[in-house]
């Protein structure tokens, strides 16, 4: 009786192993099939990918400056930049700081020590912002729709 009993008991367990087992392994494969769609969800579903829009505003120079405010219809909307290097100080800078109408900063669109050419989509809503510009090479700077 012992032996059959002993017998039995391994069995079951082996049985409850083959289960186990096969159990995970349906698991797993729910979970790779799970885990897909959501890194699908992780990806927006439309990103900008024009660069065309109505310009807002545009500056070009060679030293820091604050910008003269400017109206945001909608949002997004994208900074842009083109700064080349330039001798005329021994260390250079480009940075583009972005501020709402109650001079709160929003956004550091871009800070650099090299000449740099870029753009950032902005998702601020409509409303009166202005630009903070630091810079010891030349620039031009365009504000524009998305």
């Amino acid at each position: 009786m012992k032996t059959s009993m002993k017998t039995s008991i391994c069995i079951g367990l082996v049985i409850l192993a083959v289960v186990g087992i096969a159990g995970c392994a349906g698991s797993n494969e729910q979970k790779s099939e799970v885990s897909q769609p959501a890194a699908e969800v992780t990806t927006p579903i439309s990103e900008p990918t024009t660069a065309s829009g109505t310009v807002i505003a545009t500056w070009s120079g060679d030293d820091g400056k604050t910008t003269e405010p400017f109206t945001v219809p909608s949002s997004p909307w994208i900074v842009e930049w083109d700064a080349q290097n330039s001798t005329k100080y021994t260390q250079t800078v480009f940075s583009i700081f972005v501020y709402d109408q109650k001079n709160n900063l929003i956004d550091i669109a871009v800070d650099s020590s090299n000449a740099t050419i870029g753009s950032t989509y902005e998702y601020e809503p409509a409303g009166v912002y202005h630009l903070k510009i630091f810079s010891g090479m030349p620039y031009n700077i365009t504000v524009k729709t998305a």
